[in-house]
């Protein structure tokens, strides 16, 4: 019985909703953060796999330096802005 008086609680202190926790949800993504973001995934992909796609290593680089160096930016710029 008392184990079901504490997951009770605890259910009720998880579901409140009184903006002590960190918002989790949907935000708008902008084009070049989605760019930035595929580029550093295709980067990624790349790093893995290159022998066996037969590309240098320094596509890899360039992907996951140019989406990193894309996203970055654009953040900072969202930042500058608010």
């Amino acid at each position: 019985m008392e184990f079901f008086a504490m997951l009770k609680s605890l259910r009720e202190q998880i579901n409140r909703d009184d903006g002590s926790f960190f918002q989790v949800g949907n935000r708008p993504v902008s084009t070049f953060e989605a760019i930035g973001l595929l580029s550093m995934v295709i980067g990624l992909a790349l790093w893995q796999f290159h022998e066996k796609a037969g590309v240098d290593i320094f596509w890899a680089l360039g992907f996951g330096s140019g989406g990193g160096l894309m996203y970055m930016l654009h953040t900072c710029r969202k930042c500058a802005l608010r």
